[in-house]
């Protein structure tokens, strides 16, 4: 039994609670013995007076080896995804043979024993790609799923493939990522056999069905916001005084959220037979929302126009601020280093304290709501006067750090599971500019550009959440749902009335931390619009949303990325000839 106090990082003293905490081995009572436990316990601590101290129960797991395999296999559900960035909740399975997860048991005795790590993989070669990404039709595949989830609060469909590390020929699943608590076991395997015999019917006999629990959420929200920045990476506020491409941006009203600048577009309109042409930033509406009044759905090929201020770095600059001034204090007080680079920015930094200095464009153009391939993106044209170069001469490129192809190495070692994965030609000054357009053709059946073995082409991207992040693209198309609880006017809506719409699953590399490999989320809360590309600099497309088991999480299992040449196509369809700048 220990004492402990609990509360925010930042907090004050009245902000903590005090918890007189019992810890008891596992299996050794039921929940029902346990609310006894805590009564009793909170029952003394009031007749002593400390009616503000709180008593809870916790259980440790077995440290003996069959106790433990027992343990895991009593809590299927909680130790089934073990080793996943964001450790969701099986539901249910199907087919469902006996589950026998293999242990890691290194030291008996002073470590408790754990399942070995799982980690997900793109789907590669297999016959399910086509019939999947190709044929949307009543009679598809796709459709046929879609019909299995009536009723059902899903939130995302996955193919990929899964298993423990080090096991080769990892089987290929079709997963449904419901909201958390939304239906029962039972329910959840029903449609687990539903999905399962649908897959069958289109011989697909090689892909069984998994059911968890899952969000899905834009990665725009702080989580949780900033109060202290990592002075070893004080680095990356220079790039948010610059014009390139993965800065901190936020609506200049926004208290809550923040993303990514996206990359810069040339964008031509008619109207009244005259044509414009202007420079904008792209990045989703969702950064911006809570700043823009708009319409909840967008007719077809409807855009629509605002004018609210956007502002870059975004909503944790004062944090930024604090940590600079705190940094060149300390670097002066104790002769470390030259603080005269970190005296530089925080000069920089302070000329920009009110929203009009840190303005650098203002939205023009947004569209969202609508079903489809690209249906939340938003255009930032730029603020010439706000700029230091000429708009005409603006680039798309990247801050990726020195020793940039070491980074990708370390990524992705040389062994025959993953291959060789390098850039082509290293940027000496740590700045990538990126050129053209990848494909989705090209991602779903890379062929010769495969340079990871696994049919899979590399994605990097620089996003505020997560910094430099590398990930493998999955070439079967994943499935997103946006429930619309209601209309303007307060009236419900139908199941028919969400959002659903298509996107690229994008998963994390796999690194070796110590003895053991783990698996990096690929975009994490902050990374919104962030641009993905390829590692021959092609545009590959926008970071828009990630699936995660808890809301409160910082990782993703899943990172969304909206492919470029949809946004662009949707953008024809509106109206607006939009190119890379190059």
């Amino acid at each position: 039994m220990i004492q402990q106090t609990v509360g925010p990082s930042d907090g004050k003293p009245e902000d903590f609670t005090t918890y007189v905490s019992i810890t008891a081995e596992a299996d050794t009572f039921d929940w029902e013995q346990a609310d006894v436990i805590v009564l009793k316990c909170q029952k003394i601590l009031d007749q002593y007076g400390f009616s503000d101290v709180c008593c809870e129960l916790s259980e440790t797991v077995p440290m003996e080896l069959e106790k433990y395999r027992k343990w895991v296999l009593k809590n299927r559900g909680r130790y089934y995804y073990h080793g996943l960035p964001s450790i969701p909740t099986l539901l249910a399975r199907s087919p469902d043979p006996t589950w026998n997860p293999p242990i890691d048991n290194y030291e008996p005795g002073f470590y408790s024993p754990s399942p070995v790590d799982k980690y997900l993989s793109p789907l590669g070669r297999h016959p399910i790609t086509e019939k999947w990404n190709n044929d949307d039709g009543s009679a598809s595949l796709r459709s046929h799923v879609l019909q299995n989830l009536k009723g059902v609060n899903w939130t995302s469909v996955d193919i990929l493939r899964c298993g423990h590390q080090n096991e080769e020929d990892l089987p290929a699943i079709l997963f449904v990522s419901v909201e958390p608590g939304s239906i029962t076991p039972e329910e959840a395997q029903q449609l687990a056999d539903r999905c399962a015999a649908t897959l069958i019917n289109h011989g697909l006999t090689d892909v069984s069905c998994e059911v968890k629990e899952s969000h899905v959420v834009p990665l725009s929200k702080l989580q949780p916001p900033a109060t202290v920045v990592d002075t070893n990476q004080l680095w990356k506020a220079t790039y948010n005084l610059t014009d390139l491409v993965g800065a901190t941006i936020a609506g200049s009203d926004q208290q809550e959220n923040q993303g990514t600048k996206g990359p810069y577009l040339r964008v031509k309109t008619v109207e009244n037979g005259i044509e414009t042409s202007s420079i904008c930033a792209l990045t989703s509406l969702h950064v911006l929302s809570s700043s823009v009044q708009g319409p909840k759905h967008s007719a077809p090929n409807k855009i629509w126009q605002g004018c609210e201020a956007v502002v870059q770095p975004g909503i944790d600059y004062k944090t930024v601020l604090k940590s600079l001034a705190a940094s060149q204090a300390h670097k002066v007080k104790y002769h470390w280093d030259d603080p005269a680079a970190d005296e530089e920015m925080l000069t920089s930094y302070n000329a920009r304290t009110t929203i009009e200095s840190r303005t650098f464009g203002h939205l023009t153009y947004a569209r969202q709501g609508s079903n489809g391939r690209a249906t939340d993106w938003a255009l930032i044209r730029l603020d010439a006067d706000m700029h230091e170069r000429s708009l005409d001469t603006i680039q798309n490129q990247v801050p990726i750090g020195p020793g940039v192809d070491n980074g990708y190495n370390h990524g992705y070692d040389d062994s025959e599971k993953y291959g060789s994965v390098s850039f082509f030609f290293p940027p000496e000054d740590g700045i990538h500019t990126l050129r053209g357009i990848l494909p989705v053709a090209n991602i779903q059946d890379p062929g010769s550009e495969d340079p990871t073995r696994e049919g899979a082409i590399c994605f990097g991207k620089v996003g505020h959440g997560s910094g430099l992040t590398f990930g493998l693209a999955n070439q079967a198309l994943s499935i997103l749902r946006r429930p619309i609880a209601s209309t303007k006017d307060g009236g419900d809506l139908g199941e028919e009335d969400d959002s659903i719409h298509l996107s690229l699953a994008v998963l994390g590399k796999s690194e070796v931390y110590g003895m053991r490999p783990f698996t990096r989320s690929f975009g994490t809360a902050g990374d919104s619009s962030a641009c993905a590309w390829d590692l021959d600099g092609r545009v590959a497309g926008m970071v828009t949303a990630g699936s995660m088991w808890d809301l409160e999480d910082r990782w993703t299992n899943v990172t969304y990325v909206t492919p470029m040449e949809w946004i662009l196509e949707d953008m024809r369809e509106c109206g607006l000839e939009a190119t890379l700048c190059e």
